[in-house]
């Protein structure tokens, strides 16, 4: 993960098609320009690409604001450009994306997962020695 968090750190941009790699750019503060066409598809096929952006999964990302979508090469080369040349153009739409949709950002959520699994499996294993011991009960 290191390797990706500092891939996405350095680059320019990240371009995508409704991909939550968009989610990962924010946190690092790389602006995200969505693809949302296709230049060799028919017009019904490229329009699929506009969609995806605005299906459940993906809305609120471009309700943020964060991340601007290209509607045809033109507009790619654009979009592009402007957020390369002014990185923090965006910035405040990022981070205002990543609260909402990241939650704690602090480098820890490995830690806090493995916890929040540990307690989970723990609970589980009550559970079941309930269950056992209910069965038991109900055998004697």
């Amino acid at each position: 993960m290191a390797l990706l968090g500092n891939t996405l750190r350095y680059a320019d941009a990240m371009l995508t098609v409704a991909s939550t790699s968009a989610l990962d750019s924010a946190v690092v503060d790389t602006p995200v320009v969505c693809v949302g066409f296709h230049s060799s598809a028919p017009p019904a096929e490229s329009r699929f690409y506009y969609d995806a952006h605005y299906s459940h999964h993906y809305r609120a990302v471009m309700e943020s604001g964060a991340t601007p979508i290209a509607t045809s090469m033109d507009s790619l080369r654009a979009l592009l450009a402007a957020v390369v040349n002014d990185r923090g153009g965006l910035r405040k739409e990022r981070a205002r994306l990543v609260r909402r949709l990241c939650g704690t950002v602090d480098g820890n959520a490995v830690e806090r997962m493995a916890r929040g699994i540990r307690k989970l499996a723990a609970g589980c294993v009550s559970e079941i020695a309930t269950s056992h011991r209910q069965a038991e009960v109900a055998q004697a």
